[in-house]
């Protein structure tokens, strides 16, 4: 059984480009595309009975496939998380928070191995968002140590497809720029200047605290983007539990570019360990 559709959102009916679209307890998913449109198939040896919807700033929606009905059209109703209060805190006391964070970095996380299992897809398109070439697999990484910066990790692809869509493979010459091994980093393994006390000067903080979360908003002073990025530290353990920032990705290849990505980065704690839970790149 194929099932295709949109997930849009509830207020506007404007699609929600990269929707996670998976059933619940198994690792067999999908996401939308930049128009909210998706297509997933249920594996004859399988049987689901129910298929879970969710994105980032939006309320999960589950619904039971024997009442789906092609095309699918899934509304998510946004998420809205109260202000609790305002903090208004000195330089100082600012820079001792982060580096407390900073410092229960080797509690927070493990600083052994981890193996987990996931799913990642990738895909290039031109300046009109007509889709130029993909790929998908499942994989199997290992995390290195959060004390070891530069162990990035191992993956092992487990199945994958990809390929150039008919008809445009001369649109441009833009190729995948990422790669598998963005699944083996994230602020906490590379220990980014903007959460490093040492660092700490060539930025601004703005910190408010909601839902146990104390939220960071931060601008770097050499850049002026205003504060468009953010972190959350959770206010009992000091972890980073989330993130939204632009990252600069360099290659030596000749292929590629210097290409400016934004990321979001989301963790989940087990057994008082934080670990990297999804991470989408674009």
């Amino acid at each position: 059984m194929r099932i295709t559709g949109k997930v849009t959102e509830k207020k506007t009916r404007q699609p929600i480009p990269f929707a996670s679209i998976y059933f619940p307890g198994t690792y067999h998913g999908t996401i939308s595309n930049l128009n909210g449109d998706f297509s997933i198939t249920i594996p004859s040896n399988f049987a689901y009975n129910e298929i879970v919807f969710s994105c980032l700033g939006f309320k999960s929606d589950t619904i039971d496939i024997s009442l789906i009905t092609n095309p699918l059209i899934v509304t998510l109703e946004e998420h809205i998380n109260q202000l609790d209060e305002v903090m208004i805190m000195s330089d100082n006391y600012i820079y001792k928070l982060l580096k407390t964070a900073y410092d229960k970095i080797p509690v927070n996380y493990p600083t052994s191995n981890t193996s987990y299992k996931g799913f990642y897809r990738e895909t290039s398109s031109d300046s009109n968002y007509n889709y130029i070439s993909f790929g998908e697999a499942f994989i199997e990484t290992i995390r290195g140590s959060v004390n070891l910066k530069n162990d990035k990790g191992q993956i092992k692809i487990i199945k994958s497809r990809g390929g150039y869509l008919p008809g445009k493979d001369s649109v441009t010459n833009i190729r995948f720029y990422g790669g598998i091994f963005l699944g083996t980093t994230d602020l906490v393994q590379q220990r980014l200047d903007f959460i490093k006390p040492s660092q700490y000067s060539n930025y601004k903080y703005i910190i408010s605290k909601y839902n146990n979360c104390y939220k960071i908003l931060f601008q770097d002073k050499r850049n002026k983007n205003g504060f468009s990025s953010y972190f959350l530290i959770d206010t009992l353990s000091m972890a980073y539990t989330e993130a939204k920032y632009k990252k600069h990705n360099t290659h030596n290849d000749i292929q590629y570019k210097k290409l400016e990505c934004e990321r979001f980065e989301k963790f989940i704690v087990v057994d008082g360990k934080y670990y990297l839970k999804s991470l989408l790149v674009r």
